[in-house]
């Protein structure tokens, strides 16, 4: 019976630097925070079958995106165990989970989670300065120890060496002057507005497409708070807006959220705001679509450099390779077009 058990289990080293003993096969996975870790499961090592679970940001995602539509059936997943960055543990216990995956960062998760007895993993997101490309490596490296990794992973490893490739080289000539000043709206309503500074996902794609991200002097980890006055005085060239806020362009043209009057601004008069993409995943974070996010971030910044790109048949291409689909017209447009109802919060 102890070899059954030993066979049954295996130990690994999570990212918090924690031996977590797991089920070799685990049937119940729960994702209890990191958002992007649903869409990387399903569509890396084919396990949305399995994720009775997930946060409801990543829940949104999919059923907006491409990922609901290719995956149905991780829309099955129960999103009620948690509101925002809390979570219930008692209705994450009555879903009888046999691994629960956290986000490493979030360290009163993992001590709610091994409180109550739960199998739980911590997958980080900063431990590689947030470098999108590399964290998406690690993450799929990490998770290969329990399950089979697919051949999509070799189609997106090779796209985003494509990528960086094509826009390092057109950008590399540029000199300071010319380097678009960019500004990332991470988080925006009436009542809140944060930003990328420099250890934030926005430092790391800004320094992939040759610009420079305006609120790099803030240092804190992750998002970080500003306001409108501090903004005004880094007068960014280009604007862009994730898809973990439900404020478009358009909002910002008006001033339609809260009292802000954004009009003091050089992007706004010249109509120089993006909403992100959303393909499988929000693409400010890592995911599947980092070649398709390093394309559109260097043509919406420097549209004389990559005049002749055709994002819309790059990315059809992509999707018919790495999905074996044919986007429709009406697909692809969602795609570059997300409305307000894909945000995360």
């Amino acid at each position: 019976m102890k070899g059954v058990a030993q066979q049954a289990t295996i130990t690994v080293i999570d990212h918090t630097g924690t031996r977590v003993q797991v089920p070799r096969k685990p049937q119940r996975i729960v994702v209890a925070s990191a958002l992007q870790l649903p869409a990387i499961l399903t569509i890396f090592f084919d396990l949305a079958p399995h994720l009775i679970a997930v946060p409801q940001a990543s829940w949104v995602a999919a059923q907006q995106g491409f990922l609901g539509q290719q995956y149905p059936e991780l829309l099955n997943a129960r999103t009620d165990f948690s509101e925002g960055y809390r979570l219930d543990v008692a209705a994450i216990q009555n879903l009888k989970p046999d691994l629960v995956f956290y986000d490493a960062d979030t360290l009163e998760h993992q001590q709610q989670l091994q409180a109550a007895g739960l199998t739980a993993v911590g997958l980080s997101s900063s431990l590689w300065q947030y470098d999108a490309v590399q964290t998406l490596d690690e993450a799929i490296n990490w998770l290969a120890q329990l399950f089979q990794p697919n051949a999509k992973v070799d189609i997106v490893r090779q796209a985003t060496a494509k990528s960086l490739q094509h826009v390092q080289a057109r950008v590399q000539g540029l000199t300071a002057a010319q380097r678009q000043r960019v500004f990332f709206l991470f988080r925006y309503d009436a009542h809140e507005l944060f930003t990328s500074g420099a250890q934030f996902f926005g430092q790391y794609w800004a320094q992939a497409v040759g610009a420079r991200n305006v609120a790099e002097t803030h240092q804190e980890n992750g998002w970080v708070a500003t306001d409108l006055a501090e903004i005004a005085t880094w007068q960014p060239q280009k604007m862009l807006l994730t898809n973990f806020t439900k404020a478009q362009p358009e909002a910002l043209y008006q001033n339609q959220i809260g009292t802000d009057d954004w009009t003091s601004l050089a992007a706004v008069q010249h109509r120089q705001v993006y909403k992100m993409p959303l393909c499988s995943y929000r693409s400010f974070a890592p995911g599947v679509d980092n070649p398709l996010t390093l394309l559109w971030l260097a043509q919406t910044i420097y549209p004389d450099l990559f005049a002749e790109l055709d994002l819309l048949a790059v990315t059809a291409d992509y999707y018919q390779r790495l999905y074996h689909v044919t986007l429709t017209t009406a697909q692809l447009q969602t795609m570059y077009h997300p409305t307000s109802a894909a945000s995360a919060f």
